[in-house]
């Protein structure tokens, strides 16, 4: 019912919207586009009025989210329908349905609480009709679903090869998968509440969303990389293949001295495979190569030699391969971003521009960015003009405008040293008594830091000699010293608090020491109060998160720390793609073994599994695996509990089989538990996905990123190449600086003032690609040249 309310007030607003605004045909003139050759050739009418400000705005929203400007709204309604999806109240419930549909495994069987067919079925039913009614208001804004789907009928055209995103084959196929969400939910309110092969679609609807644009393409490179790498995965398999051949031939005909045959690893091809697929994630040595070693003294030789070939040699390659991709196809994509932003600069310059302008003022530019960004303040736009504005005449070329993604969203700050003359950056600082200024030159100072940084070492010490003497009860000294520790920690937070007075909640480290100390204030007084209150737990995580303030211990360990903390939000964008990777093998994996796996040793003789009784399916299971699955008298591992039940543990053993350790024991337990050898597919797919490409793709991101930003932050030298790259700085007169700074600042004192930015996103790509794009600006400058000589002889 929600969910159904939710979409009526969607299109209530929508329809309001559409229906109060008139539309003006004196607003905005139709302007053509029209494709020459392989260059982009815009006849451009002269707009009269604000519309024009409002097409701008909306070609660099489709710069930003690199949408083709195929898509480009022509007329008002148009226009209001696309700032309307862009919206952030439309975002956010786009994000909300996407949420409860891939919530819906939850709640489906397997699963620790299965809702009624008619509710899973009745919510996915809704999701279903909410993005049809979203993709028909996309399809809306290109004039109908015959522009939307096929090319020829769309007006605007962008450049030949570039955003198949939405390529006609690409559209048909999101209509085909929604279609087939509703055809799920009906199956599952007529049919049956368990999980159906529909689930395998949610995935690909939710990434269609805005919000998940970053994991889109980090499936979409998954994807690429798996076809790049093909062959190389077909070396590793004839590799396995021609090892297991003759693995089988080396061992299978060795007889023990009773007569019985080696083991059963090679007694056929088909284990000599799995078992050397096995061994070459390196889960099984030496177990593997044991029974052969004890009857034959030369045969580790083999075994030594399949791993140095495979692991060492192999894998190695095969991440050299991804690893290649990654940065052939980074740099691909940011060379296309990078061309489409300026495109859409030019295009959204030419339309903001009116032909008795002699380049955009700044009423323009604020008239732009509102409409880019209607949460923007007033500082900011003066701020960012003033940027963009290099050669101070008061208006912005369009060489000037081409740096506007690179300037929005910068974080300015008053550069108080350079403003005022101290680092006071408040009025009331500026007048501090003598004793508190002296007090902030004191926590500042060289000393003061190294006193800190001694008594955070003794108290990492101190904390790990706590934690092994808490095994006897013996701890009460220790506790002591805790409380000294805690004292000091406590007085350096008052002094800095004193000492910096607002500065100090500015450094990140500083907020994080608040944070512990004021945690660790409130619990010590609840147990001082209450000494039976339940706090122990928390007052032990508090304390070990006191262990991370030896990070800030030493320089480089500070600097590392930053960069981490700084790559882990970029991380994201995989840590998402990653969980929709285990989404997909979840359902699939809950489809086929979902409650395969009995708890043995079997507590009901007359339980049936999938039709076979749980006392045949452990008796097997004990055999293969021994005490893996037996669990008599409680010593047994509890493999069971690796199972694809339910989404949780289905989650849970995804997680254990990418890490490799031990999980031939949970793909051999399924295999016997149904009866097919052939299920072992499953598992090779989604290691050869996860671990080969997956992994490896993430690493590459973590090994360039990390690269770049740690050069990048070690070089504190403001006049070395890397610092000036990252850093902007400004100089704003004070009548406009008095626009937006309160009347008693001490800055407004002065006639030049100075802010500055730290330029964080693009800086990555900018040092990473920075030898390549002075050519692709060539490579733009003569293309943009083409268009406009074109133009002219037309």
């Amino acid at each position: 019912v929600c969910l159904f309310v939710c979409l009526s007030e969607e299109m209530t607003e929508l329809n309001t919207r559409l229906l109060t605004e008139p539309d003006d045909e004196h607003d905005v003139e139709t302007v053509e586009m029209t494709m020459t050759g392989t260059s982009n050739n815009y006849v451009i009418d002269e707009l009269r009025d604000a519309s024009q400000y409002v097409e701008a705005a909306i070609f660099l929203k489709e710069g930003l989210h690199y949408s083709p400007f195929e898509f480009h709204p022509t007329t008002r309604p148009q226009q209001r329908l696309y700032q309307y999806i862009n919206s952030v109240k439309h975002r956010i419930v786009e994000a909300i349905f996407a949420l409860v549909l891939l919530s819906l495994i939850f709640f489906e069987e397997p699963a620790l609480y299965a809702f009624k067919k008619e509710v899973t079925g009745g919510i996915e039913l809704g999701c279903a009709l909410f993005f049809i009614y979203n993709l028909h208001l996309k399809a809306k804004i290109v004039g109908g679903w015959s522009s939307f789907v096929l090319p020829t009928k769309r007006k605007f055209h962008s450049r030949p090869g570039k955003h198949t995103r939405f390529s006609t084959l690409n559209n048909v196929f999101r209509l085909l998968i929604i279609l087939g969400l509703v055809a799920g939910s009906l199956v599952s309110l007529l049919h049956t509440r368990r999980i159906t092969v529909f689930a395998l679609l949610r995935p690909f609807v939710v990434l269609d969303t805005i919000l998940l644009t970053g994991p889109r393409r980090v499936l979409r490179q998954i994807v690429n990389s798996f076809w790049f790498v093909k062959w190389m995965m077909l070396l590793l398999l004839l590799f396995v293949l021609i090892s297991a051949v003759l693995a089988y031939e080396l061992f299978s005909t060795v007889n023990k001295p009773d007569g019985v045959l080696l083991e059963r690893s090679f007694d056929t091809v088909q284990n000599s495979f799995v078992n050397l697929f096995i061994l070459i994630t390196t889960a099984n040595y030496p177990d593997v190569m044991m029974d052969a070693f004890y009857n034959s003294f030369g045969s580790p030789v083999f075994f030594i030699i399949f791993l140095i070939i495979g692991v060492y040699f192999l894998t190695n390659i095969f991440l050299a391969f991804v690893f290649d991709f990654y940065q052939t196809a980074e740099k691909t994509k940011y060379k296309n971003l990078f061309l489409h932003r300026r495109r859409a600069v030019r295009l959204a310059y030419d339309y903001a521009l009116s032909s008795k302008e002699g380049g955009l003022t700044m009423r323009a530019f604020k008239e732009i960015f509102q409409q880019y960004d209607p949460s923007v303040t007033a500082e900011r736009i003066v701020l960012c003009f003033k940027s963009l504005d290099l050669e101070s005449d008061g208006s912005l070329t369009r060489d000037e405008f081409y740096r506007f993604y690179d300037i929005v969203d910068l974080d300015w700050s008053l550069d108080s040293v350079a403003t005022i003359g101290t680092e006071y950056l408040y009025l009331s600082a500026k007048y501090w008594p003598d004793w508190r200024k002296g007090l902030r030159t004191f926590v500042n100072s060289k000393w003061f830091e190294i006193v800190i940084n001694f008594v955070i070492v003794a108290n990492v010490a101190f904390i790990v000699t706590e934690a092994s003497l808490n095994k006897n009860g013996d701890h009460d000294d220790v506790a002591r010293f805790q409380v000294v520790f805690y004292s000091i920690f406590l007085i350096e937070a008052v002094l800095k608090i004193a000492g910096l007075g607002k500065d100090y909640f500015r450094d990140g480290w500083h907020r994080f020491d608040f944070l512990v100390v004021f945690a660790s204030t409130v619990l010590l007084i609840i147990e001082e109060v209450d000494g039976d209150s339940p706090v122990g737990v928390f007052a032990t995580i508090v304390r070990a998160f006191r262990l991370a303030r030896i990070f800030r211990a030493h320089p480089t360990f500070k600097k590392i720390t930053e960069v981490m903390a700084y790559i882990f939000p970029k991380m994201v964008r995989f840590f998402i793609a990653l969980l929709c990777v285990y989404y997909f093998f979840a359902v699939v994996g809950m489809m086929v073994f979902g409650g395969s796996i009995p708890e043995c040793p079997a507590q009901d003789t007359n339980t049936v599994l999938n039709g076979r009784n749980t006392t045949v399916i452990c008796k097997a299971l004990e055999e293969a695996l021994g005490s893996y699955y037996d669990n008599t008298a409680g010593v047994g591992y509890h493999f069971q509990l690796m199972s694809f039940d339910n989404v949780i543990y289905s989650y849970n053993t995804l997680f254990h089989l990418m890490i490799i350790n031990n999980w031939q024991v949970t793909m051999n337990g399924h295999a016997i538990a149904i009866e097919s050898d052939i299920s072992r597919i499953y598992f090779f797919v989604y290691y050869l996905i996860t671990v080969i490409v997956v992994s490896n793709i993430v690493v590459a991101f973590v090994l360039d990123a990390f690269q770049v930003l740690y050069d990048t932050r070690v070089t504190d030298n403001p006049d070395s190449e890397s610092y000036k790259r990252q850093m902007e700085e400004i100089h704003v007169p004070r009548n406009v600086a008095a626009q937006f700074l309160p009347d008693d600042h001490a800055a407004l004192e002065h006639n030049d003032i100075i802010f500055t930015a730290f330029r964080k996103g693009t800086a990555i790509y900018e040092i990473l690609f920075r030898d390549d794009i002075a050519d692709w600006i060539e490579e733009d400058n003569m293309h943009s040249g083409a268009t406009i000589i074109e133009e002219s002889q037309s």
